[in-house]
């Protein structure tokens, strides 16, 4: 189970609950979350970014992981150093600071 921390009414992070225990990704919102249609056909999304830092957060998502080099279009979270970004094609509607 994955549930949305808060801080002062605005999400903080994320909690995830299995019988192997809790694990937790902290983060902020950077800017505001985009409003707009997604893209038709959503395809499975996968964690994009260097080894050491997006391998974990695709982990915890329970995603694929891909290097930059084989990056995947559509819908992505793309990881980047104190950065994770969920991407619709070019257009970034989630910014978390981690």
């Amino acid at each position: 189970m994955m549930v949305v921390t808060e801080n002062h009414g605005n999400p903080a992070g994320l909690d995830k609950r299995s019988f192997n225990g809790e694990e937790k990704l902290v983060f902020r919102l950077s800017g505001d979350i985009q409003g707009r249609r997604l893209q038709p056909g959503a395809e499975e999304v996968a964690v994009v970014g260097e080894k050491e830092i997006a391998f974990p957060i695709a982990c915890f998502l329970e995603r694929e992981w891909l290097p930059p080099s084989g990056r995947a279009q559509g819908r992505r979270i793309l990881v980047e150093p104190g950065i994770i970004e969920f991407l619709d094609g070019d257009n970034a509607w989630i910014r978390l600071k981690t």
